[in-house]
């Protein structure tokens, strides 16, 4: 199992080998710094939460400098403290990195307190690109889920996972 460092290292020279330029260690212990994942360099991947992990990962792509980040549900996995630390570190990378960012997420909450534009589809179409308050609205919304498994939740009722509650402001 490679540790942390190592794991960030191999996304920034793509193979390991058994010298690596101190450039190469420099830049990627500025990234761990960055993330604040120093302290874990020498720790094993498996012994990392899932949040960790995530943030280890998101390390070893930004190690590679990129001026555009794709991630695909970088959050589907993690509790919510550690999903909003990793949009919030995206975010913040995203705007002192001059990054072009597309993520990919579900949870329509998080693409709206963390996403500038959004996209929303449906069936394999744009039903909508805009701001979160010009996208995120009950009719389109409803339009792009199965109209056969969206009922209104009841309060006090919690819905089964075939139930999608609907907010209407």
């Amino acid at each position: 199992m490679l540790t942390v460092l190592e794991t960030v290292l191999l996304g920034r020279v793509g193979t390991l080998g058994l010298r690596v330029a101190p450039g190469e260690l420099a830049a990627t212990a500025s990234v761990l710094d960055m993330l604040g994942l120093a302290a874990l360099a020498e720790r094993h991947l498996d012994e990392l939460s899932g949040g960790q992990r995530q943030m280890v990962y998101l390390a070893q792509v930004l190690a590679r400098d990129p001026a555009l980040l794709l991630l695909d549900e970088p959050t589907s996995t993690l509790d919510l403290r550690h999903a909003i630390e990793i949009l919030e570190t995206v975010r913040r990378l995203t705007a002192t990195r001059a990054l072009t960012t597309l993520i990919v997420l579900h949870d329509l909450n998080a693409a709206a307190r963390f996403a500038d534009r959004l996209v929303l589809l449906a069936d394999g179409r744009i039903r909508a690109i805009g701001t979160a308050v010009e996208v995120l609205r009950p009719d389109l919304i409803a339009g792009g889920l199965r109209r056969r498994r969206v009922r209104r939740a009841r309060p006090g009722r919690p819905s089964n996972g075939d139930a999608v509650p609907l907010v209407r402001h």
